[in-house]
């Protein structure tokens, strides 16, 4: 079977070992197409050619780059009518143009689309975006990346063919542990993502204030609340944005990597892939109860209610007096992560769902 591939996000190179996985499958030819180039939160992330055996990476122009609802790529029909693929895996949400302007083209070229959803919170859009969702879930299948997007997209109006597998995984040979850790006298409590308000960094503060002297915060990340730390008298080590490829090498200085995002009627955690990347290092996890988080970490952490700065604290202190715990904890991280979240796991989920789509009427 021929796969069309449309994603921006596999311009990062580490998420292109999922896509290596997939080719490995005798019976894919694939074919993954990503723009030159993508704008976000004001950085332009380029195309880095990581890993690339087995199927074809081509760039596309695109217009309106860094706007998510906006953008579409004014040469896709030339490249599906080139490649002339059997499926169209589209890794967008059902409701922007991209979305609705690849369905349309797979529609008219008698091509199965598959769309992808992350989106875990039941929105309506205004026009045009509700009619481009409208007609997506009509005319395509979808992979959705939790349970939670796959009942939004059934309560929608949703009827066909319908996957549940996260986007990307990880590679468990990069996000590994080390065999001698370098010992802190304090406690190395790590976050990485935007340090912002519904990312739990007030939280993550309060709790760190409780905890008091033996513990030290190390940031990778940036945001609006970055001074908070220091105003409330704490002397975070700030990392700044950290690439893909350096952070297994961060992870490893930690002793746990800490989520405590909170929800809000508009936003809750889709994923959280920094909790797999630091399982699979063999890093204990502490995540909020905020949207997927729970389901994504499992038996390899300790879950605390979303807003709750003593139950983090507590549980921050467990883990630094309990190495049975946390040796407990690295190994359930790395059994789950080569179960459910490694590359190679989400790859042979894929393929099998567009096995089954291959047995199915155009």
């Amino acid at each position: 079977m021929k796969v069309l591939m449309l994603s921006k996000a596999c311009l990062i190179g580490p998420y292109q070992k999922k896509l290596e996985e997939i080719a490995r499958f005798s019976d894919v030819e694939m074919l993954v197409l990503v723009p030159e180039s993508w704008k976000t939160d004001g950085r332009e992330q380029k195309l880095e050619r990581q890993h690339t055996n087995g199927y074809e990476l081509n760039t596309s122009r695109i217009i309106m780059n860094g706007h998510f609802h906006l953008h579409f790529y004014p040469w896709l029909g030339q490249v599906i009518r080139r490649f002339r693929p059997d499926i169209f895996h589209i890794d967008e949400e059902p409701y922007n143009i991209a979305a609705g302007q690849a369905v349309a083209l797979a529609k008219r070229h008698n091509v199965r689309p598959v769309f992808f959803t992350w989106q875990n919170l039941n929105q309506r859009y205004p026009p045009p975006f509700s009619w481009i969702e409208r007609y997506c879930l009509k005319h395509s299948h979808a992979i959705a990346g939790s349970d939670a997007a796959g009942q939004v997209l059934q309560s929608h109006g949703f009827k066909n063919t319908l996957g549940i597998i996260p986007q990307f995984g990880v590679d468990p040979e990069i996000f590994c542990p080390i065999d001698v850790k370098s010992k802190s006298e304090d406690f190395v409590v790590g976050f990485a993502g935007r340090v912002t308000r519904q990312k739990g960094i007030r939280v993550l503060i309060e709790a760190l204030k409780i905890c008091g002297p033996g513990f030290t915060v190390r940031i990778a990340g940036d945001g609006p609340l970055i001074s908070e730390f220091t105003k409330n008298g704490l002397q975070p080590e700030l990392l700044g944005h950290i690439t893909a490829d350096k952070m297994p090498e961060y992870l490893r200085t930690l002793d746990a990597l800490v989520l405590p995002s909170i929800p809000s009627p508009r936003w809750r955690e889709q994923f959280g892939r920094v909790l797999v990347e630091a399982m699979s290092c063999g890093i204990p996890v502490i995540g909020s109860n905020s949207g997927e988080i729970p389901n994504v970490v499992g038996d390899a952490g300790l879950i605390t209610q979303a807003g709750d700065y003593k139950q983090l604290a507590t549980a921050l202190k467990s883990l630094k007096n309990d190495e049975k715990l946390v040796n407990a904890f690295a190994e359930a991280g790395r059994n789950r992560v080569a179960d459910k979240f490694s590359h190679r796991s989400i790859a042979l989920q894929t393929v099998r769902f567009y096995r089954r789509l291959m047995l199915q009427n155009r």
